[in-house]
């Protein structure tokens, strides 16, 4: 027979093995008082990044003064790059180098002339530059700041005469756990809910694992809050000797294996997700595992776009066998003795 068991403290100790994410991007610091970025246009930026970003997963773009059109990091008014390929300690450190010889042409459209005496003088660059964190080929957290750098030609030399930026605030991810939104995680039948997180029902050998992941906000319409990526890993609550990743992160949404589904609710903004539970975690004993996993949430209005990443997790027992009926040979020994 199939044992009900509550699982009380063992659900809390899940949610603890929760992984936090952080791919935040903070604000662009530079020093205008730098005497390389008045006397040769040489500009060092830096960016505090979030903890999940791991080497190699930050990257630096050119754009028009918009921000809504990527330029080349080269070639231009202005170039961008690295001034290490990995980021120490949680800072992202680049460089921005301007080109005084391309400003009479402006290659860029980034030049606007304030004063001229036969040859360019005295005028600014406006431009903007966007920071990015990457989950593989995820785009999760980014900022984003416009440029407006002074220049003078007089007596034929080369200076900055001021640098001023922007932050665009309202365009700014919001990347760590503490955000407006959360992500309410069940055991369900056709979108609809049908136990409490700390009362599942047991899971019986040849049955798949059914969850509903629904987001919500506090600061608006939850109905505009999607989940565009996701992962889902089943794994071994007591030893973790087992591990599935039914679903996983994709390049632009979720990615799962050929026996699991995924639906989304036409009526809703909830997924529904159905895995079978691998017949490995019964061959291997396992009494109870837990399904854990993180998702993008976006919402979208207007000009703001925020995203986020949330975390979920649930307990589950996996259900004991029933006794088997007799085999034929012990049904005859039952019969004739």
């Amino acid at each position: 027979m199939v044992a009900f068991i509550f699982l009380g403290n063992a659900f809390e100790e899940s949610i603890s093995r929760r992984l936090n994410v952080d791919y935040s991007v903070n604000e662009t610091i530079i020093n205008v008082n730098d005497p390389l970025v008045l006397s040769n246009g040489t500009i060092i930026a830096t960016n505090h990044i979030g903890s999940s970003v791991s080497n190699q997963s930050v990257s630096v773009e050119l754009l028009n003064f918009g921000c809504d059109v990527e330029l080349n990091r080269t070639g231009l008014e202005v170039e961008l790059s690295n001034v290490t390929e990995y980021y120490s300690g949680g800072v992202f450190v680049w460089k921005i180098q301007v080109r005084p010889e391309r400003l009479d042409e402006s290659p860029g459209n980034m030049v606007n002339i304030t004063h001229e005496f036969g040859q360019v003088s005295e005028g600014y660059i406006q431009f903007c530059t966007r920071v990015s964190t990457w989950l593989g080929a995820i785009q999760v957290g980014f900022f984003e700041g416009s440029y407006k750098l002074k220049f003078d030609f007089s007596n034929n030399t080369f200076s900055l005469a001021g640098v001023s930026v922007d932050d665009n605030v309202v365009d700014t991810f919001v990347t760590d756990v503490d955000n407006p939104f959360t992500l309410d995680a069940c055991q369900c039948a056709d979108f609809v809910c049908i136990t409490t997180p700390v009362n599942p029902i047991p899971i019986p050998q040849d049955s798949s694992l059914v969850i509903c992941l629904t987001p919500s906000s506090a600061a608006g319409d939850s109905s505009v809050v999607e989940i565009t990526n996701f992962n889902l890993r089943i794994v071994d609550s007591i030893n973790g000797a087992v591990t599935y990743d039914p679903i996983e992160f994709g390049a632009s949404s979720w990615s799962s294996n050929s026996v699991s589904l995924v639906e989304e609710d036409p009526n809703s903004n909830s997924i529904m997700i159905t895995a079978p539970v691998v017949a490995e975690f019964f061959i291997e004993g396992v009494t109870q595992i837990d399904a854990l996993g993180n998702a993008l949430l976006e919402f979208v209005s207007g000009k703001q776009r925020v995203s986020t990443f949330n975390s979920y997790g649930l307990s589950f027992k996996l259900a004991l066998r029933e006794e088997e009926e007799p085999g034929c040979l012990e049904r005859l020994f039952a019969f004739f003795f």
